[in-house]
């Protein structure tokens, strides 16, 4: 395998992740909208901790450095709670009332179904790449964290 093998399937694995913090990302508006509906704090403590006890439970099964997973969501979570805070006190950009149109609605469905095809389509061609990489070792992962994690622990850590 060739360095620029690698570096071609490392530029699809950031793509994803870009594309699923895009996707995570459009969301907070959302949340921000319904807790204020539902009369509900901004900040919840309890969801913060509730994430990142996730967080490191993931990482003690994938052996991934957790300092390195909570920083990134540290920040992922503080853009959030940004986001949501100036909604709540109607700071720009967040205080446009958009009226979107039926053709406006269906552009962006169908953006969010491109995307989501290329994220879909992505993540089948990983599986295959980390199938044919540890088809020796006979796994009988499910999934394709199950088949990463064991990648990861048993061909990056050893």
């Amino acid at each position: 395998m060739s360095l620029q093998l690698v570096r071609e399937d490392l530029n699809m694995l950031d793509g994803i992740i870009k594309n699923m913090l895009v996707l995570r990302m459009s969301l907070i508006p959302v949340v921000a909208e319904i807790k204020m509906r539902d009369d509900l704090p901004m900040f919840q403590p309890d969801r913060e901790n509730q994430m990142y006890k996730g967080i490191e439970e993931f990482c003690k099964k994938t052996g991934i450095n957790n300092e390195l997973v909570s920083e990134m969501y540290k920040l992922i979570m503080t853009n959030a709670k940004n986001i949501q805070y100036n909604i709540e006190k109607n700071i720009t950009p967040y205080n446009l009332e958009i009226q979107a149109d039926e053709d406006m609605k269906k552009e962006l469905n169908n953006n969010f179904e491109t995307l989501e095809k290329i994220i879909k389509e992505d993540i089948a061609r990983v599986f295959d790449k980390f199938n044919n990489i540890i088809e020796d070792d006979k796994i009988d992962a499910k999934n394709i964290s199950e088949l990463s994690t064991y990648y990861y622990q048993n061909k990056v850590l050893k």
